[in-house]
């Protein structure tokens, strides 16, 4: 009998990093702690954007004046999977409760949503690099595989002379 031993995958660590969102004088309006833009949860979400807006323009789903723009799509995508959480943020009636569906309101269905959406794109994008190059120094760089001189095919040296042929 053979007997195995199953591993549970290893859990994903998300990168993220809290950001300071300012207004133009430079006073802090809110914390935002965002996700880097692999975050795998943003990929996939991603690619099923991309699968349904192939799918209307094929023609297999109808495009009514109820689709969603893809810009919107992009817009709720980093409101679901790039905002983790938020402090300093309110309404007229109190605070304004960090969650998923909040982070889309906040982002869809407020004045300044587009311009904030813009920032945390931005702010997921400068986490991701930051991420990306603590990576690369602690691998090492990949060698480069190519050489950008051309050899002849059958192993000999190139000559330097000119041909006299």
């Amino acid at each position: 009998m053979l007997s195995i031993e199953i591993a549970k995958p290893a859990k994903k660590d998300v990168i993220s990093d809290w950001r300071e969102y300012k207004d133009d004088a430079g006073n802090v309006l809110a914390s935002f702690l965002i996700a880097g833009t692999k975050r795998p949860a943003y990929q996939k979400g991603l690619e099923a954007m991309q699968v349904r807006f192939e799918r209307e323009l094929a023609g297999n789903t109808p495009i009514d004046d109820n689709s969603v723009s893809f810009t919107d799509e992009l817009i709720q995508a980093a409101g679901r999977y790039l905002i983790l959480d938020w402090t300093g943020i309110s309404t007229a009636t109190g605070e304004f409760e960090y969650s998923q569906a909040n982070a889309i309101t906040l982002l869809t269905q407020t004045k300044d949503g587009l311009v904030m959406w813009s920032w945390i794109k931005e702010q997921a994008d400068d986490i991701q690099k930051a991420a990306d190059g603590v990576v690369e120094d602690l691998v090492g760089k990949p060698l480069n595989s190519t050489s950008t001189k051309a050899s002849p095919k059958n192993g000999a040296k190139k000559s330097s002379k000119p041909s006299t042929k």
